[in-house]
């Protein structure tokens, strides 16, 4: 009956009708995006065979407190594992998936816990491992991480092509973008993908392990309101030099960072303020990636600006 309004909404006569301008442009492309989405959605309901198994994929979302305070960093794992717990049973309808599978919530919570360190940083090798075999096998393939996913359509795509060669997390702030990889990822039956709904600037540096990460992208990132000084940073901004030290260390050795940007000032802004940033040796935590067969850019204080379309090169 849900998926029928939508198909009735966002039907030929289903236009958004308020708003000018820019406003109106907006309102467009998000009726666009919806429509999409329905037709997404019949699409795979008319092709599937049968019902998909929805656990494995729930086992892998993890949908941490968007309202984290200091005090949560003094919470055991089983709290952090029971609030993924809730969030799933709240919003995902974890609940339903598990009566189907006579499983209870407490059965969930031990996957979950299974997943945390004593530090409640995830354990990837846990989250991705072989599920099918008993006892389970621990992952061991490279892990990769895009920050701010939004509805998924690349990270989907790039861990389905990597499938037994690398394992892949989406963290994406927006409960409701969360939902959309989430299906991007049942229907595509992706399954060396991870969901994780949070604040970066949170789940980075408290849930992820050092030293776990082989390739972490930041794709069209969005620059702050420039008040006209190039050295500040906005309180509201993501991307800051300390941000970028909590990345540097959950990298392996060798770990890559891509950015990509079509703003031309803000990637200069970016490739400075990396530049700048240094280890107790005072080397460099970040060096450019040297190859002939990457395209010309510019150098912009020891870091290197490419200009034109990335290649695998770069991930």
């Amino acid at each position: 009956r849900s998926l029928q309004y939508a198909q009735d909404f966002y039907g030929a006569k289903g236009e958004p009708r308020d708003g000018e301008g820019s406003h109106s442009l907006f309102q467009q492309l998000g009726f666009e995006e919806g429509r999409r989405e329905v037709q997404r959605i019949l699409q795979f309901a008319s092709a599937a065979p049968a019902a998909p198994d929805l656990l494995p994929y729930l086992c892998r979302t993890f949908l941490f407190s968007l309202t984290q305070s200091a005090s949560d960093e003094e919470e055991s794992v089983p709290s952090v594992s029971q609030r993924c717990v809730n969030e799933l049973l709240q919003s995902f309808g974890l609940g339903e998936v598990l009566l189907r599978c006579s499983l209870s919530p407490e059965d969930a919570l031990t996957t979950f816990q299974r997943s945390f360190s004593k530090a409640q940083r995830l354990r990837c090798s846990r989250v991705f491992e072989n599920r099918r075999q008993e006892p389970p096998l621990p992952s061991s393939l490279p892990v990769k991480l895009e920050i701010c996913s939004g509805n998924g359509d690349w990270v989907v795509a790039q861990a389905k092509a990597e499938q037994g060669l690398a394992n892949w997390i989406a963290l994406e702030l927006r409960h409701d973008r969360v939902h959309n990889i989430f299906s991007r990822m049942v229907f595509e039956e992706v399954e060396n993908l991870c969901l994780l709904r949070g604040d970066a600037a949170e789940i980075v540096p408290r849930h992820l392990q050092v030293g776990s990460l082989s390739h972490v992208f930041i794709n069209f990132p969005e620059p702050p309101h420039f008040s006209g000084d190039e050295s500040a940073e906005s309180k509201h901004e993501l991307l800051t030099g300390s941000f970028f030290q909590q990345l540097h260390s959950r990298l392996t050795s060798g770990g890559k960072l891509t950015i990509l940007s079509d703003n031309w000032r803000y990637i200069q802004r970016l490739a400075r303020r990396i530049s700048k940033l240094c280890d107790d040796q005072c080397a460099m935590l970040f060096m450019s990636a040297e190859s002939a067969e990457l395209p010309p850019g510019e150098m912009v204080q020891n870091i290197q600006v490419i200009c034109g379309k990335p290649g695998k090169r770069v991930g």
